[in-house]
């Protein structure tokens, strides 16, 4: 449950993060102010990183983290999204 969480608190940070792109003039947040998880993906320092794209959002997948993939793919799964693209 607590797994569930974390993936869910990262899907709402990245969906903010894309809303924000998506805006006509964006707003650039320092990159000290994101979450230091994201950070470090964003970053390269956790290993490669894959972005999964649904019709809703976009999300950061660090692919280090096996278990934090499956998930990532099995709450979107439930939220009825499926991938357009990783």
């Amino acid at each position: 449950m607590q797994q569930l969480q974390a993936t869910l608190s990262m899907l709402l940070l990245v969906s903010g993060l894309s809303a924000l792109a998506d805006r006509a003039e964006p707003t650039m947040l320092p990159v000290e102010d994101l979450a230091p998880d994201l950070h470090r993906l964003l970053a390269g320092e956790a290993g490669r990183v894959l972005v999964y794209d649904t019709p809703a959002r976009r999300v950061v997948v660090d692919t280090a983290d096996a278990a934090g993939q499956r998930a990532l793919v099995a709450t979107l799964g439930q939220l009825g999204e499926k991938p357009v693209r990783w």
